[in-house]
């Protein structure tokens, strides 16, 4: 039997809790301007900068066949299927974690922290303890590094 990954371990988790019986996203957004709203406002949020965001993030804008939503540094690609709050929260966690200058850890325990972060921030402490309760089920480790803690401490 193949191992589960720490990523795909997220992804599952994930999809556990925003996709609906149809595995797909909701769609909060129909505009990049809409989506850029939305990453404006997280990016102002007190909890972003507790959590050591940068202060803008760009909506890039990409085409619409595209398949990957992504997040980089202080930048963020979502195609229209990905104009869903919690995938959106996913790309900016991206750049979150190289602020915390954890340059390679992508969907690591450290990542998987502070995308917890972000959904009790915007959804509540109840979404985050559905998230915790699948990810628990499905072995997802969710323990940050040192310099995550000594900044929230």
């Amino acid at each position: 039997m193949a191992r589960d990954s720490q990523k795909t371990k997220f992804y599952k988790t994930e999809r556990a809790i925003f996709t609906g019986l149809n595995g797909k996203y909701p769609i909060h957004f129909t505009t990049d301007r809409q989506v850029q709203a939305y990453v404006n406002k997280v990016t102002k949020s007190l909890e972003w900068k507790r959590l050591g965001g940068r202060q803008f993030v760009q909506v890039v804008h990409i085409r619409r066949d595209n398949q990957w939503a992504r997040g980089w540094g202080n930048k963020v690609e979502i195609p229209p299927w990905a104009r869903s709050k919690s995938v959106i929260l996913h790309e900016l966690c991206h750049g979150l974690t190289y602020d915390n200058g954890l340059l390679t850890e992508h969907h690591s325990p450290s990542f998987a922290f502070l995308f917890r972060k972000l959904i009790a921030w915007e959804f509540g402490d109840e979404t985050r303890r559905q998230f915790d309760l699948a990810g628990e089920a499905l072995g997802l480790k969710w323990n940050p590094d040192s310099r995550i803690l000594k900044r929230l401490a």
